[in-house]
């Protein structure tokens, strides 16, 4: 009886991978095993995750489009300028970039003029601030001129906006963001009060300004601590970025513009004058390119696995060709026949959906611990 058991194992085992046997005029019909393609389940898990994938980045591209940056764009032009002649002093620099900022206030069109150390998200500075005594936070800084938060129309929340009698002989002053403020006098005005910045050696400085929050590293991100420096108090030469509030459209000004700055001379050189919208969609064009990516592949990878899955019901369908006929003689219906061939392929794709999905949830819990 052993012997016996143990010589039936084989065939049954065999007999269980199936989905049945079919008598025929006498021919034993062996129907199709029923493991199921890893290879077709794999592309469906692959597929189904790069479009998730691609959908979050349409989201996040989406939400950068539309977020408010806290500044104004439209109607904006900018341009890198960078004095070349040697020797040049940072007193001498900051009388050419006035003289250069007085041509351009007299363009047609033009309404403002100012200039700052850098442009909304380029790299920042970082550095630390703090009040006396107590707890450092991280925070971003830039060096602006006076008419910055005009041209660029960033409300002034209290205090006042830099002016011409902020130079390097007059005491340090800062502007801080409201979320600065907020930080580190949340009870109270910060107008007046001390603020030390720096993370190694802190130098004091007096806040005479509160500004509304604005976007600086990137587009939709949390408000940030962000303190503004007197441009003249700040300047030591290097690259410098000029704004322009125009009332045409700017792009009609780019070449007026490029002239008047070069007209000043004195080593003068001019790079890049674009419009501030353009610098604006260039900050995501890495996340648009992105998206493009992994959707494309993502389709691809969908049309794959459909005509893998196509492949496998169609060669399935062919060796169940005989069984299926003996059941529809035996009185089963078109719809269960129907049923039956397209749940074994239904089955793939949702076991493929469930992984896929099992995977998205932990890629979502492994980026939400490291944000």
């Amino acid at each position: 009886p052993v012997r016996t058991i143990l010589c039936g194992l084989l065939p049954a085992w065999r007999t269980s991978r199936t989905d049945g046997l079919v008598a025929f005029k006498g021919e034993i019909v062996v129907g199709v095993p029923r493991r199921r393609p890893l290879g077709l389940i794999a592309q469906v898990v692959m597929s189904f995750v790069l479009l998730l994938v691609a959908g979050t980045f349409v989201q996040a591209l989406v939400r950068m489009q539309t977020a408010d940056p806290g500044f104004a764009v439209e109607g904006r032009l900018y341009a890198f300028a960078f004095i070349s002649t040697p020797g040049v002093s940072p007193a001498a620099g900051r009388q050419i970039y006035s003289r250069a900022l007085e041509e351009l206030r007299a363009l047609p069109g033009v309404q403002t003029a100012t200039q700052s150390s850098s442009l909304p998200f380029m790299p920042t500075a970082s550095n630390c601030a703090a009040r006396a005594n107590g707890p450092r936070l991280s925070i971003t800084t830039g060096a602006v001129d006076p008419g910055y938060f005009r041209t660029m129309d960033i409300g002034v929340l209290a205090g006042r906006e830099f002016t011409s009698s902020d130079t390097p002989s007059d005491a340090p002053v800062v502007i801080a963001n409201e979320h600065l403020a907020s930080r580190l006098w949340p009870n109270r005005s910060a107008i007046g009060e001390q603020v030390q910045i720096g993370c190694d050696a802190a130098k004091p400085a007096t806040v005479v300004g509160v500004v509304s929050n604005s976007s600086v590293r990137s587009l939709g991100e949390p408000p940030h601590p962000h303190v503004y420096f007197p441009f003249a108090q700040n300047f030591s030469g290097g690259l410098t970025a000029i704004l322009v509030e125009t009332s045409t459209p700017p792009a009609t000004l780019i070449e007026p513009v490029r002239r008047a700055l070069l007209a000043v001379g004195q080593g003068m050189r001019v790079y890049t004058v674009r419009p501030l919208s353009e610098h604006v969609e260039q900050s995501y064009s890495a996340i648009r390119w992105q998206t493009s990516i992994l959707t494309s592949f993502g389709l691809l990878a969908l049309v794959l696995a459909a005509v893998g899955l196509y492949g496998v019901i169609a060669y399935r369908v062919a060796l169940r060709t005989r069984e299926i006929g003996v059941r529809m003689a035996l009185g089963a219906g078109r719809r269960n026949v129907f049923r039956e061939v397209v749940g074994q392929g239904l089955s793939i794709a949702l076991i493929g959906v469930a992984i896929g999905g099992a995977f998205m949830v932990m890629l979502g819990r492994l980026l939400g611990a490291l944000d």
